[in-house]
């Protein structure tokens, strides 16, 4: 089951304790938009530059491609954009973005967006607090990822799902069971023994 959460505060605190902890307690989805900067390129073999500036959370349906604010030569979108998963077996990568300085939110989009009804030249493919998840896309390829710093609402609903997860089970080493522990079966000396006693050899 996935639950969809606005990520607003006081819609966190106007709920019940118990649904606080119940919320957190399976899939999390958490609606967002980015924006994105369009500026004139530089470069003599690019026409503009894109970088995404800006995540909007729990964003209105219908904003894919809405300009927020132009000024000069530089303009800015907003983009729809997969929501924002949260699953509880994956809180460790969570655990390990919130322990850094910034916890930060990781965008990745395709520069080329091959949908020919969208108007807009970029796709976001992916948007996640997963220090894991993040770390598979920031090899260089066709793939931009751009880092923003996690937004205080996010940051707060983030920290309470990682929370809210049971800790992981202490890691236990595995005994070294050799063939001489084996149990007497229908008579029959364990065959360890059984090889060890053939050289002279009392079976430890």
């Amino acid at each position: 089951m996935c639950l969809h959460l606005c990520a607003s505060r006081s819609y966190y605190q106007s709920m019940s304790g118990q649904n606080k902890l119940q919320i957190f307690a399976s899939a999390v989805s958490i609606p967002v938009a980015v924006v994105a900067e369009r500026r004139r390129s530089t470069n003599p073999w690019l026409d503009e530059h894109w970088r995404i500036i800006a995540l909007a959370l729990d964003p209105p349906e219908g904003i894919h491609g809405r300009m927020r604010e132009r000024d000069g030569d530089r303009e800015e979108y907003f983009l729809a954009c997969p929501p924002i998963e949260l699953h509880p077996k994956e809180a460790e990568g969570y655990s390990v973005n919130l322990a850094m300085e910034t916890p930060v939110v990781w965008i990745v989009t395709d520069m080329e967006n091959d949908e020919p009804d969208d108007p807009m030249p970029l796709k976001v493919q992916l948007v996640t607090v997963s220090a894991f998840d993040a770390q598979e896309y920031l090899d260089p390829g066709e793939l931009q990822v751009d880092v923003l710093p996690m937004p205080e609402d996010l940051l707060a609903t983030v920290t309470r799902f990682v929370a809210a997860q049971p800790a992981p089970a202490p890691f236990r080493k595995r005994k070294n069971k050799r063939l001489y522990d084996e149990q007497y079966r229908f008579g029959k000396e364990p065959i360890a023994s059984l090889r060890q006693r053939m050289k002279g050899k009392e079976p430890q």
